[in-house]
């Protein structure tokens, strides 16, 4: 316990002197300030569209998809970097295991990406539908779990951190495809199942469109959990072994 608070207190000072990580732990509040006071503007002077029509569309791709991949994608280039500083390999010689380091350091943006997208339902609830309390924690949760992928992949097919820039911007299609999804008719829609920000998107869709959630959510968290599986696996094989 007392190394992971001092790990805590090390991620700490990383955030007040970059300024990088300092804009990843503001995305939530600027994604939703911007969400707030843009959409108004461009649906009443801008855009020639009714946007009322994609309402869902916009609130499930800024509150589900949105906070996981960037934090995500900090989390990936971030173990790439102490890869390279030779972290991982230090770690070895204090109590603190190599997995129960990774599982800390997914796990704390896990929770800031939930608390993330709780802020921007607050922020942008004036203007977006918004589910009900106990549905939005649930869409914010599955929201939450493809995050480990993304920092995973990363991690796991990044040589370094220029490799796993380069990587990051292949995370697009996570993002594209459950917007794709929208314009899918059912039974087809559910083809796009296969990737994991399918769910989140789709609880959102169905819970704003009041039908049960139950048959979504555990379909998701399933999915879920097999990708996190395969790319931990994945993550063992080509850094985890490395190190030890």
């Amino acid at each position: 316990m007392k190394i992971l608070g001092q790990l805590l207190k090390s991620d700490f000072k990383l955030v007040f002197r970059d300024t990088f990580v300092q804009f990843l732990a503001l995305y939530p509040l600027i994604l939703g300030l911007a969400t707030r006071f843009l959409m108004p503007f461009l649906t009443d002077r801008v855009i020639l569209i009714d946007l009322t029509l994609y309402y869902n569309l916009i609130g499930s791709t800024v509150i589900g998809l949105q906070v996981a991949l960037i934090a995500g994608t900090a989390i990936g280039l971030l173990v790439l970097d102490e890869k390279d500083q030779r972290t991982l390999t230090a770690l070895q010689v204090t109590p603190l295991s190599l997995r129960m380091y990774l599982v800390y350091r997914l796990g704390l943006p896990v929770i800031f990406s939930m608390l993330g997208s709780l802020l921007i339902i607050v922020l942008v609830s004036n203007f977006l539908p918004m589910p009900a309390p106990l549905p939005s924690l649930l869409v914010v949760f599955l929201g939450a779990l493809p995050l480990p992928v993304y920092a995973l992949f990363i991690s796991a097919m990044g040589q370094n951190k220029v490799q796993g820039i380069a990587l990051s911007k292949g995370l697009g299609p996570f993002i594209i495809l459950p917007v794709l999804a929208w314009f899918v008719p059912e039974p087809w829609q559910w083809l796009f199942g296969i990737i994991p920000t399918f769910w989140p998107a789709k609880a959102y869709w169905q819970v704003m469109a009041g039908e049960n959630l139950a048959l979504v959510l555990w379909v998701g968290l399933g999915c879920c959990l097999l990708w996190n599986s395969a790319l931990w696996v994945l993550f063992q094989r080509r850094v985890v072994h490395t190190v030890l």
